[in-house]
């Protein structure tokens, strides 16, 4: 199922939904684990009088912002507030009626199936000693190990001269049976709907430069590879199987 996130809708109750939802995020995203959020302690307030709670949160949250790692994903909150704030437009309603009211949860719900998402740092290592991001991608490093892939980790992969993109896994042509490079993509977080979002707009930039899935043969300029973990699980017999394809 996939969230009807509405960004542009002219209701200001909806927006104020999202922001609530937003400030909510910043807060776990600084605080990390507390005794009860601040949906928990102002939700009811928020969504029948949203000028008594908002702007006092919105004044809290810029304590929390700073606190935020990594810069990326502290600047994709301060996006948000800002797109939001400015989607309100002139001011914060004093009251809600009951039609409003239901969608400020619409909003606070729909927002929170788009929450941002921060890559994990690189703090697991392969068994050539390189550090990943991910305990799937040690699996996946250490299958293309094994089977003799010379490969590059995140190397970086220009396309059209201004967009860089950096794969997961990079096979050079000389070392595929294709004769072109092949870009393995691990796909760990899918049902995170961002991340989701994300990589759909990371695929169609890849198929667009001529990087075409493996099913189809691949592209003129490059095979791309994808593995998707499913409930925390990742199927090696069927990653074995699929590198072997490339392997020839």
């Amino acid at each position: 199922m996939f969230p009807n996130l509405n960004v542009n809708h002219p209701r200001a109750a909806y927006q104020c939904g999202r922001l609530m939802a937003v400030l909510e995020m910043i807060q776990t995203e600084a605080q990390g684990e507390v005794g009860a959020t601040i949906a928990q302690t102002h939700y009811a307030t928020a969504s029948a009088r949203p000028i008594v709670a908002l702007p006092r949160l919105e004044t809290l949250t810029q304590h929390h912002l700073p606190k935020i790692k990594p810069p990326r994903l502290r600047n994709e909150y301060q996006r948000l507030l800002t797109e939001i704030n400015g989607r309100i437009k002139d001011t914060i309603p004093r009251t809600f009626d009951l039609e409003d009211q239901c969608l400020f949860h619409l909003g606070y719900y729909h927002q929170r199936g788009f929450q941002p998402y921060a890559e994990p740092p690189q703090r697991h290592k392969t068994m050539n000693g390189e550090p990943v991001r991910s305990k799937s991608e040690v699996i996946v490093a250490n299958l293309l190990h094994l089977l003799g892939f010379k490969y590059e980790y995140e190397a970086e992969l220009r396309i059209n001269d201004h967009i860089l993109l950096h794969p997961d896994f990079t096979i050079r042509e000389k070392d595929n049976r294709f004769g072109k490079p092949v870009y393995i993509e691990h796909l760990g977080m899918m049902d995170n709907f961002t991340y989701r979002a994300d990589w759909e707009d990371r695929q169609k930039l890849l198929m667009n430069a001529g990087i075409l899935p493996l099913a189809d043969g691949g592209g003129e300029n490059g095979v791309l590879v994808t593995t998707e973990e499913k409930n925390g699980t990742i199927n090696c017999e069927e990653l074995v199987k699929t590198l072997k394809e490339i392997k020839g």
